[in-house]
């Protein structure tokens, strides 16, 4: 995060108005291997996301997918740190 935040404050990405990151899990995985969007290290990672976007002035999108079972309904569709 530290190099996006030197090219965003350097004006290298000055026409940067979104970040969007796909997936929340794939984020989580490139930082530690063993990691899951069910630790607490996930909530930490949100949070410095969150941090960063207000930092340099530009929302972050996290994408994050549904469940792969076809029953679950409504919020059941959802998986990871908010179960």
């Amino acid at each position: 995060l530290e190099a996006l935040k030197t090219a965003i404050n350097d004006g290298v990405l000055s026409n940067l108005k979104l970040i969007v990151a796909d997936s929340l899990i794939g984020i989580l995985k490139a930082t530690d291997a063993n990691l899951d969007e069910n630790s607490d290290k996930a909530g930490i990672m949100i949070t410095q996301l969150k941090q960063f976007s207000e930092e340099v002035g530009i929302p972050i999108v996290l994408l994050h997918h549904t469940s792969k079972d076809k029953e679950a309904r409504g919020a059941n569709r959802f998986r990871g740190h908010s179960s």
